[in-house]
């Protein structure tokens, strides 16, 4: 079973006193990328904030990856689930 490794896109702002939110948005690297590329499609349901200078956590809550047809081939891929960076400089 072929390994797909994802990751939440690094977001950063200039503190101004706000909340930086997570968005549901992953990086379209590695495998993910080139399944992409063929047509793939995936949601993704991403939490996390950040408010004070420094670093938080955006965590990865769901995801499904649908082949060009939109089937579901999520359980065809061992998925490994990384977390991603906020920061508030």
């Amino acid at each position: 079973m072929p390994m797909l490794e994802i990751t939440p896109i690094m977001l950063s702002k200039d503190y101004d006193g706000k909340y930086l939110y997570a968005e549901d948005t992953l990086q379209e690297t590695g495998l993910l990328g080139r399944l992409l590329a063929e047509g793939y499609h995936y949601t993704v349901s991403i939490s996390g904030s950040q408010r004070e200078v420094g670093t938080g956590v955006s965590r990865i809550q769901s995801f499904v990856l649908y082949d060009e047809n939109w089937k579901n081939v999520t359980d065809q891929y061992k998925v490994v689930y990384n977390d991603g960076v906020l920061e508030v400089r």
